[in-house]
């Protein structure tokens, strides 16, 4: 029988682990690439919710993969469950406003027109007696000359209702003024916003003084930021004042107020939307903040309950209310002498009824919670990836690229099927580190050479001859 070339080219002296060395190669080159894979992914899952990007980033991803206009997504960091929430227009969500309007007092029951502090605050006096709990002053509340003891009894008669509202214009100037204590009360502070503020408005200054002290129930929003133009078609909501956080204008106070809403409650995704609490409205915004302005008719606000200032003295059984009113009153200017000193044009302030009825929010009973996959789950998939970023290292350069690139590209239908199968959700920040970390760990690779040709390129032995 003619042997074989292998049974000829191989002596019969070559040990069997030079036989095995290729493999053994292998398993030696790929196992740091395994172990480092591994590791960087179990340290994002074990460690990642320390770091507050990396759950955003989770979130983002539920986002991205369902993506959906009338759905909004809430992670839970305590139970670590993710809750899709279903939007849609709840009109009879928030209080009713009513609207409380100051003429130019024909029957010169005040004292002066426009009204003067000391006439501010007996008109609250008696509002205030009469049920209402809520209201928001749409005119402006700074005076020429020195106002004293009438500002400061203004100021008493605010702090009497549950919630007060006021106006302020801002700007941004050469010199930082320390933040008012009125406006400090508005603040959204920044541990609520995310995403980027940079192209959001920033001011540092009160334009016209605050006469009125700041109180635990009074705040005030800006009606005007004049150190940036004016548009026809979109009205800013939030402006940024210097290392402080956001101050809400006095529209979004307006929404606040009807859903009874603190600014610590508030949630802003510069972008993309102001969130009124959890459970509240969501107003669509810009990058720089802002919203479209609906194309309301200022007459829109004739169907709002009314009330004359001057009928809260002169008819008194006429504007009797209950002993504690829900409605929120708006005090605007309606005379021809007195609307000068208004803050919000009856476009603006049409469109605060339009918002308060018409924006979406979460419907009770609607919410889908998606709970985190079992560790267990979290980590077989870790060890998948482990194994196949051992496996794309043997690729040629481009191929293994292309290799990672559309394993992480699958990651996002894995996460979409989970959810619709499962109802869990998985630490997509976890495997993305882990592929990352993989493409980035270079494997050397050894030449590869048969076990004939390692034996002839071997040291030659010396031949003896008899």
């Amino acid at each position: 029988m003619t042997p074989s070339s292998t049974e000829t080219d191989i002596p019969a002296d070559v040990p069997v682990n030079k036989r095995r060395l290729g493999k053994s190669y292998k398993l030696t080159a790929y196992l740091p690439l395994f172990i480092l894979t591994m590791m960087s992914g179990l340290a994002v899952l074990f460690f990642g919710h320390h770091i507050s990007f990396l759950p955003d980033l989770d979130i983002s991803c539920v986002r991205a993969a369902t993506p959906s206009k009338d759905r909004l997504y809430d992670l839970d960091r305590d139970t670590k469950t993710i809750t899709a929430r279903l939007l849609t227009i709840q009109p009879d969500a928030g209080r009713n406003f009513r609207m409380l309007e100051i003429t130019d007092d024909p029957d010169q029951v005040y004292e002066s027109t426009p009204p003067s502090p000391l006439d501010y605050a007996v008109m609250l006096h008696t509002l205030k007696e009469k049920g209402a709990e809520n209201i928001i002053l749409t005119t402006r509340m700074s005076w020429d000359g020195d106002s004293g003891l009438s500002a400061d009894a203004l100021s008493i008669k605010l702090s009497a209702f549950n919630r007060a509202t006021i106006a302020l214009p801002l700007t941004r100037g050469s010199t930082a003024q320390e933040l008012p204590n009125i406006l400090r009360q508005s603040v959204i502070p920044f541990s609520n916003i995310r995403g980027n503020i940079r192209l959001i408005p920033v001011v540092n200054q009160v334009a016209l003084p605050a006469v009125l002290a700041g109180n635990k129930n009074v705040y005030a929003g800006f009606s005007k930021i004049e150190s940036t133009p004016e548009s026809s078609d979109f009205l800013p909501m939030i402006c940024h004042w210097e290392n402080e956080g956001l101050i809400p204008s006095l529209e979004l106070l307006a929404l606040m107020n009807a859903h009874s809403v603190t600014p610590a409650e508030v949630l802003v995704r510069s972008g993309r939307h102001i969130r009124l609490g959890i459970e509240g409205p969501v107003v669509p915004i810009n990058s720089y903040g802002e919203i479209l302005l609906p194309e309301m008719r200022p007459h829109q606000l004739h169907k709002m309950p009314t009330i004359k200032a001057e009928d809260l003295i002169t008819r008194p059984s006429e504007t009797k209310t209950a002993a504690t009113d829900p409605s929120i009153y708006l005090v605007h200017a309606v005379g021809e002498k007195s609307k000068a000193t208004n803050t919000l044009s009856p476009r603006r302030l049409a469109a605060v009824i339009n918002w308060s009825q018409n924006l979406p929010a979460p419907e009770p009973g609607k919410s889908i919670p998606y709970h985190r996959l079992p560790l267990w789950a979290d980590i077989v998939i870790l060890f998948d990836i482990a194994l196949a970023a051992c496996w794309f290292a043997g690729f040629t350069r481009s191929g293994r690229h292309l290799a990672f690139v559309l394993a992480a590209a699958l990651i996002f239908p894995l996460l979409l099927s989970v959810m619709d199968i499962t109802q869990h959700w998985i630490s997509v920040s976890a495997p993305l580190i882990a592929l990352f970390m993989a493409w980035l760990i270079p494997v050397k690779k050894r030449k590869h050479t048969t076990t004939i040709q390692e034996y002839h390129t071997a040291s030659p032995k010396p031949v003896l001859r008899a």
